[in-house]
């Protein structure tokens, strides 16, 4: 499961961010969903494999999973980075600085390519 990264600056605004790099295909997924994150990296593997599971099982591939990580301090961008192989329904969106929850979920949605 790739996790595909996004660097918001902290000057960008949720509509001038660019596209996530990322592999997969060109079909929207039917769902996404947006985890904003700070210090999280001792939680979110787990999270992350029963959320994806979950998915899975009930939108079989038709999903997107999108982390922001909000200016951490404690790895998770690394575990991000490194978490998974090859998966385009896991995506990663940084901030360098923390931003907030409010901002970590605007950045989230504006790089959700979810159809529903």
């Amino acid at each position: 499961m790739a996790i595909s990264e996004l660097a918001i600056s902290p000057g960008d605004h949720a509509g001038s961010q660019g596209e996530a790099r990322h592999s997969g295909s060109a079909a929207s997924p039917a769902f996404s969903l947006v985890i904003p994150a700070l210090n999280e990296v001792n939680r979110l593997p787990k999270f992350l494999e029963s959320a994806g599971a979950y998915l899975c099982e009930t939108m079989e591939s038709r999903f997107e999973i999108i982390v922001v990580d909000d200016g951490s301090s404690d790895g998770t961008d690394s575990m991000l980075k490194e978490w998974s192989a090859d998966s385009p329904q896991y995506r990663f969106v940084q901030h360098p600085l923390n931003r907030g929850k409010g901002a970590a979920l605007r950045s989230g949605l504006a790089a959700a390519k979810g159809n529903g």
